[in-house]
């Protein structure tokens, strides 16, 4: 993981895992959201592999949108019933995101593996930061051996 040191000398801690603290007790509890899943799935992983996925870049949204269309359309659930908790950015923002019931987790890995992870990553990272590829296809990699 590319750490930078501060003034104190202690890591600075990157931006998505900053907002992966700043969030993850909000979320009731019995449920997760699509940033902590994320952390664990795609932005640590890409960080300890040495890539850094900048500030303006939120894969939580771009897959939050795939999956809670998915569920509309493929589980026939309503996610407009789905709790919410308050998400904070450092800039102020607020905004009430969905949290998913945990029943679902598995659901969700799954479509994360299967669905946004070899579907729609390269294309989002493409876009937004082509230096995420090598990264992201070695993640990919990772996910798709038997």
């Amino acid at each position: 993981m590319n750490l930078i040191l501060n003034s104190h000398s202690r890591p600075e801690i990157p931006y998505h895992l900053r907002r992966y603290v700043a969030n993850s007790q909000n979320v009731p509890i019995g449920h997760f959201s699509i940033l902590i899943e994320l952390t664990v799935m795609l932005i640590a992983p890409l960080e300890l592999d040495g890539y850094t996925i900048p500030e303006h870049i939120l894969p939580d949204i771009s897959e939050g949108k795939m999956f809670c269309k998915w569920l509309r359309e493929t589980q026939k659930i309503d996610t407009a019933k789905l709790p919410t908790y308050v998400h904070i950015y450092e800039d102020g923002r607020k905004v009430a995101a969905k949290a998913y019931p945990e029943t679902l987790l598995p659901v969700f890995r799954h479509h994360f593996r299967s669905e946004w992870l070899p579907n729609r990553a390269e294309p989002y990272f493409r876009v937004r930061d082509a230096r995420a590829l090598p990264y992201l296809l070695t993640l990919i990699g990772r996910f798709t051996k038997n």
